[in-house]
Order: structure tokens, then sequence, then C-alpha cells
């Protein structure tokens, strides 16, 4: 009877089929096949190994399930791991068994799950408990953020199954992952919620705001560093708005997930800005701006025409271009940094928070670590900082064109008070006047004279340093030439009396024809080399000694300049650093261009380096606008004294009296700017941290108009 009832229990055993899930050995390299919650006195971490598999079935719910055949992956973590034949796929489902204490059983639960803008489905006991995106309106989305799974301990056991559809390849995505106690308030999901959505849209409207007002302030300016705060602004508006609750709750989460991904092409326009802090780059300017555009528009390309494998690979690219791109910035600001340019202390602070926050999103997405998404407040906390530095520059002008204009307002006032009482004083003074005029027109008028004199004497001696630069650059050719050609004739002495003595010998005639050879070609590189100098000297001299207007390249008429000049510049420690865009040419007075350049290198020499063993002259031109460009001219010498600054361009005035100085180079420089070319000049210095001038240089001068006796101060 034993054997009898052994034998049915057996078969009925194979009628049944497989165990049910609860009757299955538990996977001892699973986590979620047997999860024990004791106590929820403080949140139970699910971080681990899952059930997962991609199959979508929908018996992937059930309670009694075998799941045997399915695998296991980490999760937070992505997908790409789980299986060993590499294929991208979209779904996947996760399992795990809850087991709670008997004193758990009625109480309500909250399971936080952060499956990045997916599409989710989550089944308790086989029965669809949530489901987002959902068709009623009233609920939230939970995007970016936490889902909060709300249900009751009903039972001392619980299946749970998530059902995702995602493009990421990543279904939990970050932390918290967690069992926590139900609270009417939870403090840390109303931080969660406001970190993931109401946060994004206050950054949005601040970053849209601040980036349309400096669009504006750029259109009104014409100033490089307003547009790219203004375009890093705007650009990563889209990056906070479109992964919001708000716009999910009108949109498919699909097309939204690929649209807010080219908003990362901020991180080009940021780079960009941060070349304003230490020097441009135009060649990786174009380089990573192809790719970032490239990137960008193969994504939004995706959001209707979906492509999961294409962008896996994208994705990558494109993130890396960015964190490229922030490391670059990271490195201006840095420089900026270094030489004290004002903000970069900022700007710098701001791109360490964004990197490190950058860097733990990236790991975090490629599984290496568990955490949060910090990069939305690293992003806030730069672009804060940017559109704060920016505000002050902005302000700091507008605080200075204010004085200007009280100033302006305040002589205003002064001329018509002179204008009251005009009639009076010149009733007055006309008398005196009558009396002194002829004198004083004789006295200006040899006071003019004598000025002219000077100018002509200040542009001689300018030439006269392009001319030592000549002579300096012909000694070498010419030396070689004549070398070559007294080697040719001692020689050709040599061959004659072989000739009288022993007679032509064909050894002898070999080597005499080589020595002709390579004194021709010597004689020949010597002669075109001095025949190019003098070109140069002739067309640099006739530039300066005349008016003569031409187009000419800018690069090409600068480094003429400096190269007369390398003599005397390799008599001192002193350097000359250039940065000159290319293809860069102007209608205008080469002469001019030459004088100002050779002014403001002998200014530093004299001036700015005087009783110092080191200095270095750094001069950038690069476009300024449609028709303009900007030529900046800084050495870090002794700076210029406050009460010396506004007379700098005072004919005659010159803190070298009686030591060679004239006071007519800067009086010089400032006539050929303002009035020969037609630009403005403005000069920064502070005592021991160098000085700067920049000037605003039309690219097609005005017509000629004869300059003033006297330039203003200033």
């Amino acid at each position: 009877m034993r054997t009898l009832a052994f034998l049915l229990f057996f078969m009925t055993g194979l009628l049944v089929g497989q165990p049910t899930d609860a009757a299955q050995e538990v996977r001892r390299d699973c986590d979620s096949c047997r999860f024990q919650v004791k106590t929820l006195d403080v949140p139970f971490s699910l971080i681990g190994t899952w059930l997962f598999t991609r199959d979508d079935q929908a018996q992937n719910k059930d309670i009694d399930l075998d799941t045997r055949t399915w695998t296991v992956i980490k999760a937070p973590g992505p997908w790409k791991n789980a299986y060993a034949d590499g294929k991208v796929f979209s779904i996947g489902w996760y399992r795990a068994v809850f087991e709670f204490s008997p004193d758990l059983v009625g109480q309500e639960v909250v399971l936080l799950v952060s499956p990045y803008m997916a599409r989710a489905t989550v089944y308790l006991d086989g029965v669809d408990i949530y489901q987002r995106p959902n068709a009623a309106s009233d609920e939230r989305y939970y995007s970016i953020q936490p889902i909060p799974i709300r249900f009751k301990v009903s039972n001392s056991r619980h299946v749970f199954a998530l059902r995702l559809d995602t493009q990421l390849m990543t279904g939990i995505y970050h932390l918290p992952f967690e069992l926590r106690k139900f609270q009417p308030q939870d403090p840390g999901l109303i931080w969660e919620q406001f970190h993931g959505a109401e946060l994004r849209l206050l950054a949005a409207t601040l970053t849209f705001t601040f980036g349309a007002f400096f669009l504006l302030v750029y259109w009104k300016t014409r100033h490089g560093l307003y547009v790219y705060a203004a375009l890093t602004s705007l650009a990563i508006t889209p990056f906070f708005v479109v992964p919001t609750d708000y716009m999910l709750r009108f949109f498919p989460p699909e097309p939204l997930f690929y649209l807010h991904y080219p908003g990362l092409i901020f991180g080009y326009f940021i780079y960009r800005f941060s070349q304003y802090f230490h020097r441009f780059t135009p060649r990786i300017n174009t380089v990573t701006g192809v790719l970032f555009g490239i990137t960008s528009v193969t994504i939004a390309v995706m959001a209707v025409a979906p492509n999961l494998e294409l962008f896996q690979k994208v994705r990558v690219v494109h993130l890396s271009l960015l964190l490229f791109l922030a490391l670059g910035a990271g490195y201006m600001f840095a420089f900026g940094v270094l030489n004290k340019q004002p903000g970069s202390r900022i700007m710098f602070g701001g791109m360490l928070v964004f990197l490190a926050t950058g860097i733990n999103d990236f790991l975090l997405a490629v599984g290496q670590i568990n955490s949060v998404v910090t990069m939305v407040g690293g992003i806030f906390v730069f672009v804060s900082a940017m559109l704060f530095v920016t505000c002050v520059i902005f302000s700091n002008t507008f605080r200075e064109n204010k004085r200007l204009v009280g100033t302006l307002g305040t002589l205003n006032k002064h001329l018509e008070d002179l204008n009251t009482h005009l009639e009076e004083m010149v009733a007055d003074r006309t008398r005196d006047l009558d009396v002194a005029n002829k004198d004083l027109s004789t006295s200006f008028e040899q006071l003019r004279m004598a000025k002219d004199e000077l100018v002509r004497s200040e542009k001689l001696a300018a030439l006269g340093a392009l001319v030592a630069g000549i002579a300096h650059e012909l000694n070498t050719p010419i030396g070689n030439g004549l070398m070559a050609i007294s080697t040719l004739r001692d020689e050709l002495l040599t061959f004659r009396k072989d000739m009288a003595s022993k007679g032509l010998q064909r050894k002898t005639f070999d080597n005499f024809l080589i020595t002709i050879d390579t004194a021709s070609d010597i004689t020949n590189r010597s002669l075109s080399r001095s025949a190019e100098l003098v070109r140069s000297f002739k067309q640099l001299s006739i530039d300066q000694a005349t008016d003569a207007r031409r187009r000419f390249s800018v690069k090409e008429q600068v480094a003429g300049v400096l190269l007369m000049l390398k003599p005397t510049l390799n008599r001192t420690p002193y350097q000359i650093e250039t940065f000159i865009a290319p293809d860069m040419t102007m209608d205008s007075y080469p002469g001019a261009l030459v004088q100002v350049v050779t002014n403001l290198v002998n200014n530093a020499l004299v001036h700015g380096f005087d009783g110092r063993d080191h200095g270095h002259i750094r001069i950038q031109i690069e476009p300024a606008g449609p028709g303009y460009m900007v030529m900046r001219f800084a050495d870090d010498g002794k700076g210029i004294a406050e009460d010396v600054l506004p007379r700098i361009f005072d004919p005659f005035f010159t803190t070298k009296m009686g030591q060679g100085g004239s006071g007519l180079g800067l009086h010089i420089t400032y006539n050929a700017v303002t009035i020969t070319l037609g630009g403005t000049l403005h000069v920064e210095s502070r005592p021991g941290n160098g000085t700067a001038f920049t000037m605003t240089l039309p690219l097609c001068a005005p017509s000629p108009v004869k300059p003033d006796a006297l330039a203003p101060s200033g």
C-alpha cells in the first residue's frame, strides 16, 4: 500500500507540471528571488542582482511563473551585459519576491524605483497596480524622478514584476531604489519631486529669461561674450523643460526622450564663452562644432525615426564631446585665474561643480557606481555662475557709461553757464584779445610748426628702427654672398696657377666646376633673400612714410613690422607672442597700422619693462562682428599709475622727460587709430599688472580726415 501511494503521488506531481515560484529553489546569484523585509524603521535597500528577461510575455507577471530560464542583472545598472549576444533591445522585465515579517502585514509601503523617462507597468501578485504614462490627467508622470509605487502589505509574501520600455538600455537607472514606510508627508519624496520637476522648471525659466536678455544685449553691443552666454542659456533650456511631467502629459515619452539630448550642445557654447578668459582656438571650435552639430541633429531626427542601435553609439559620442569641451572650458578658466581675469574664479568654481556632477552621472550611466542623478544640479550651478559673471561685466560697463554720461552732463551744465555770461565775457575780453591776437596767432603758428616737426621726427624715429632692422637682416645674406664670391675668386686664382704650371687635369677642372656651382647657388639664394627683404622694407617704409591707402593682409603687415623690430628685441630679454586670425584683410592705411604697432612695442620696451629682466608682449587680432576687427596689445610690465593714466594720450606728456622721451608716441598712436584708421582705442592698466590697449578697427577705413592739432585726453 505504501509503495502504491508513493507511485500515485509521484505520477500526480508529473501531471501537475513544473514547480511554482514558491516551490523553486532560491538561486544563490539572485538577491531579488527572496527579499526578507523584517522592519521598515529605515528604508529597505533593493540594490542587488535581480531576475531579468527581455522576452516580453504577458505571463511574466504571474505568481506561479517558472523563472529558471531568466537571467540576473545588477539593479540599478545597464542592460548591455545581461546577454552575451550583444543585441540591443528596448523592453525588459524585472521580478522579485518579498517576504514580510508578520508585524508588517496590513501596513502601507512605498517602493521607489527610477526608470529614466521609460514606459513602466508595475504588477503585484499578477495585478496591474501602476502604469505610466496614464490616461488620467491628474496623475504625475515622475519623468526622471523615482516613481513612488504605493501598496498595502496584505500577505507575508508578494511577487513584484516591473515591465520597462526604454531607449536607454538601462532600466532601473539611479537611486533611490528602496522600500520604505508610507508617510502622508514624506520629506524625502517631497525633495525628490522638487529636484526632478519643479527645480528643472525654475532653471529653465532662469536660463530662457537671461538667454533672451543677453541676446538682446549682443544685438546692441555686438560683443561675442554676450552671444555665447545667451546661446548657452537658450540651448540648455530644452534639456531642462522637455523631460518634465508637464510635457509628458501631452506628448509621448519616446520623442521627448530623444529631443532633450540635443540641448547638451550647450557645452559647445560654454567652451566658446570660456575662451574670452584665456585664448581663442578656431580649429578646435570648428571641429567640435561640426561634430556636436552632427550628433545633435542625428539624435533629434530619431524623434520621428527611432533607431535604437544607432542611438546607443551616437549617445556615447555626444556625451564624450560634452565632457571633452567641459574639460577644455575648465582649462581656459584655470588660466583665467592664473592671469587674474575678472570673474574667472567664479567660473572655475562653477566648472568644477559641473565636472564633478558630470563624471558622477557618466559613471552612473555605464553602471560603475550606484548614485543619484546630479548633473542637472551641476549645470544649474555653472549656468548661474556664468550668468552672474556676465551680469557683473554688463553692470560694470553700464556704470562706466553712466559715469561718462554724468561727466558729459556736468560739462554741458558748465557750458550752459558759460554761454549765459558769454556776451558779457566777450565784450570784456574783446579789447584785450584785439591787442594780443596778433602775438597769439604768431605764437600758435610757431607751436603748430614745432609740433608737426616733432611728429615727423617721431615717425622718422620709428622708420629708423625699421632701417636698423633691415640692415641687420641684410647683413647675413649679403655676407654669405660676399664669402661665396671671395671663395670663388681664390679658387679661380689657384685654377689659373695650376693651368700655368702643371697643365689642366680632369680632377682639377671638376673641383673647380663644383666650386663654381656651390658659390653660384649661395650667391643666388643670398641675393634673392636680400631682394625679398628690400621689397618688404620698401613696402613698409612706403606705407609708413606716405598716406597711401590699399588692401593688405593684416597678418603679413604685422609680421613684417615685427621682423624689422626683431634685431632690437634680440638685444633684450623680452618676447612677443602673436595670435592673429588668418585670411583677415583690410582696405585701409597700412602706414598707420605700422606706426601703431611700432609705437606700442617701443612704449612697452621703454616704459613697461624699464628696469626689468623679463617681459612678455601679446598681440591678439580677431574679427569683431561684420566689418570690424579687434586688436588687443597687452604686456605684463610695470603698468601705469592711476594719476598718469588719464594723460597718456596728451601731446608732449611723458614720464621720461630729459631721458629721450618726446611725449608724442601715444599721441600719434591715438590719432592713427581714431582718425586715420577710423577706430576706437581703450587702455586698461594697473600698477604692477601690465597694460592692455584694445583697438576696434573697421576693415574698410573711412574717408581721410585731417587730424586735429591735439588728441583728446584719456
